[in-house]
Parts: structure tokens; C-alpha cells; sequence
């Protein structure tokens, strides 16, 4: 749903089911966007905390706060929080994917996206 909604407004968009986010794609001020999508499913095992410790201070270095979680539910907030990262929920994707192709830059995204939250 979210890789269709971005392939609308751009071809530079990539999914992945490895190491990288799981989408990636270049918005109209040629910043470079990261998501990762989570289930939250087996979240509260230690393996599985320990891994997204891993994987989202990897995010962070690599995109700072243009790397995105999106979660599937708003009740799972709590357990990503942690992470520094900007969420992201079914209900503001429309509208995150048109700001970053009005020519926002991220960082106001994020705040209009938080504010709204």
C-alpha cells in the first residue's frame, strides 16, 4: 500500500526484504526516505529488541530522522518510541507522501506529522 502510494507520485522507489529499509525512495527536494515497516509481531522477546536496537540505531546513522517507522497499529507505539524515529500510521500516509512531493523539506514533515499525532 505504501510502496504504490509513493510509485504514484515517483519511479525512484525501492523495496527491500533484507538489510535496507524496507522502502526507500528520493522526494521532490532530493532527500533521500527511509521506512520500515513493522508488525510488532514476537516485539516483546528479547532476541527481537535486541535486533531492532540494532537495526533502527542503523537507520539512524545512515538516514537521521528521514527513516520512518510505520506500524501497523497505534497501540504498538510504545514499544518503538524508544527508538528516536519518527512514527508513522495507516491513517497519515496519504498525507506524508504528498507533503514530501510538495517540496517539504523532511524536518517540517515530521513536525507536521507529530503535531498532528
Amino acid at each position: 500500500m505504501i510502496y504504490q502510494e509513493i510509485k504514484k507520485y515517483t519511479k525512484n522507489v525501492q523495496r527491500h526484504s533484507t538489510k535496507k529499509p524496507d522502502i526507500v525512495f528520493t522526494n521532490k527536494k532530493g532527500e533521500e526516505i527511509a521506512i520500515e515497516i513493522e508488525t510488532g509481531i514476537d516485539v516483546k522477546y528479547k532476541n527481537k529488541k535486541r535486533y531492532h536496537d540494532d537495526k533502527f540505531e542503523q537507520c539512524k546513522k545512515e538516514y537521521g530522522n528521514r527513516c520512518y517507522i510505520f506500524l501497523v497499529t497505534r497501540a504498538m507505539r510504545n514499544s518503538y518510541k524508544r527508538h528516536g524515529l519518527p512514527l508513522l500510521f495507516r491513517s497519515q500516509i496519504n498525507r506524508f507522501v504528498r507533503l514530501h512531493f510538495k517540496g517539504l523539506h523532511n524536518s517540517i514533515i515530521v513536525e507536521k506529522l507529530s503535531s498532528a499525532d
